[in-house]
């Protein structure tokens, strides 16, 4: 018998297994058991035990949001990922979800084709870079200002840009005229590019495309994630 099902606590060490097992050591288990403990974690089972989960997260501009999608090596190629992330559309549209996301990296070309072959389709593309912007602190409202931003970071999942208000956020401007902005401590967010813009210490600092990033940032481009694409699915 097959099935998915909300995961519980006694479930974690399971997926953290399988999340290690599938190549990631990641930000699954450096988070630990309290990976459980935000959105929803929908596992698929057989008559042994998990082979595979995704996490499920409502974000405020009524859409829901995919990640940490992993299925055990010996499992591969039996649609696990495919029937996890069916489910979770389903899900997010019996609580009246309009959108689904998720985020996926140009170079994870089975993921991408996986989400493609299910209805999503890429609606902006992001550059990442290490490090943070350093500036002075603004006050709300120049958030108006990325007049082409479509997509803001809310720590690694993405709502509309619209929904901006919805959500507790700090403003610096940078350089001569840059403005980025962070909502999730140290991830931040780069609305009005600046050729002035240095980038250090811990932390990210990502940046929506449109057409091609300018020159002088492709140096500053994070090696292990460089660029990635949010898909979508209307439900």
């Amino acid at each position: 018998m097959q099935m998915i099902e909300l995961a519980t606590a006694k479930d974690w060490p399971k997926i953290s297994e399988i999340s290690r097992r599938a190549g990631y050591e990641d930000y699954i288990n450096s988070i630990g058991p309290s990976y459980l403990e935000s959105g929803q974690v929908m596992v698929w089972k057989d008559e042994t035990d998990i082979r595979g989960f995704l996490k499920l997260e409502c974000l405020p501009d009524n859409s829901a949001w995919l990640s940490g999608l992993r299925v055990d090596p010996d499992f591969r190629r039996l649609s696990i990922g495919s029937e996890l992330t069916s489910a979770a559309v389903k899900s997010a549209g019996s609580t009246g979800k309009k959108y689904v996301r998720m985020l996926i990296h140009d170079g994870n070309v089975k993921s991408s084709g996986l989400a493609l072959k299910l209805g999503f389709s890429a609606v902006s593309r992001f550059a990442f870079f290490g490090g943070i912007p350093a500036g002075e602190t603004m006050k709300d409202g120049m958030i108006s200002w990325g007049e082409e931003v479509q997509y803001i970071n809310l720590g690694w999942v993405f709502i509309s840009y619209s929904y901006m208000n919805s959500v507790p956020a700090r403003y610096i401007r940078y350089g001569g005229s840059g403005i980025a902005v962070t909502v999730s401590g140290n991830d931040y967010q780069i609305i009005v590019p600046d050729e002035e813009i240095r980038l250090s210490g811990e932390g990210f600092t990502c940046m929506e495309i449109h057409g091609r990033i300018p020159h002088y940032l492709e140096g500053l481009l994070d090696r292990d994630f460089d660029y990635a694409s949010v898909f979508q699915k209307k439900i």
